[in-house]
């Protein structure tokens, strides 16, 4: 039941058309993640930064950072072709924009290269988070900042590692295993130690109810559940605990 990265193309190639609609969605709206990046962010940033999104899929991150850093340089990497077609085709080839097929556990990038490196909702679905999570540390400058998105177990020193088939999917025919790992703060503490200067976990707490995306309501679609304190989401029956992570090399 491992997750490689040769299983996520093949479940992307049998998947195409819900893949797309996936990574399409939030190109033209923002989801209520991008809204709390940017609330993170603060105002607009005029340096001339070196940018790096990591498994950038149809690159609708960098469509809206583009409007955040209007000068900066942008470098995009995904390990898969088809979707970095995507994103050759949804951002504006006027900027200074590169891509690359790279893998996140062997980014084809020099060490110190980035003041910023960007990663989203990509860290829960790998089998070596810990390795990819280095690559990202590596390839950033010192004194510059990794921002990602995934799932953080920040109430419980707990680390969940869940392997999942969605049967609503063509691919689920070919067994292929997908993930959702939950990495809990006691154990990225240890991860980070000695490779960066500072790191903060910031919750996400959605503020509004999600539909169940999926267009057969027995998949991975999402919705959420009020509870007395807060909203949470759920996915396929899973809970997400979903953070944004910065980390100060």
């Amino acid at each position: 039941m491992k997750n490689k990265n040769e299983d996520y193309i093949k479940a992307y190639q049998i998947d195409s058309e819900n893949s797309k609609n996936y990574y399409q969605k939030f190109l033209n709206q923002k989801s209520e993640q991008q809204k709390f990046l940017e609330e993170i962010l603060g105002e607009d940033d005029k340096s001339n930064f070196k940018i790096c999104d990591i498994a950038c899929g149809s690159g609708t991150l960098t469509h809206h950072l583009l409007q955040k850093f209007p000068n900066a340089d942008f470098f995009l990497a995904d390990i898969n072709d088809t979707a970095l077609t995507l994103a050759k085709e949804n951002l504006d080839t006027k900027r200074n924009i590169e891509f690359l097929n790279s893998s996140v556990f062997a980014l084809d990038y020099k060490s110190e290269t980035f003041d910023r490196v960007f990663c989203w909702q990509t860290l829960l679905a790998l089998d070596k988070p810990q390795d990819a999570l280095n690559e990202l540390i590596r390839i950033c400058k010192p004194g510059g900042k990794v921002i990602l998105s995934s799932l953080f177990n920040i109430h419980h020193d707990v680390d969940i590692y869940t392997s999942f088939i969605d049967h609503t999917l063509a691919s689920s025919k070919e067994n292929i295993y997908m993930q959702y790992n939950t990495i809990s703060a006691f154990t990225l503490k240890k991860w980070l130690d000695g490779k960066a200067a500072s790191h903060k976990l910031y919750e996400f707490i959605p503020k509004v109810d999600f539909k169940n995306s999926s267009t057969n309501p027995r998949g991975t679609g999402s919705f959420t559940l009020d509870t007395p304190d807060k909203k949470i989401q759920v996915t396929g029956g899973m809970l997400m605990n979903w953070a944004i992570l910065e980390i100060t090399k």
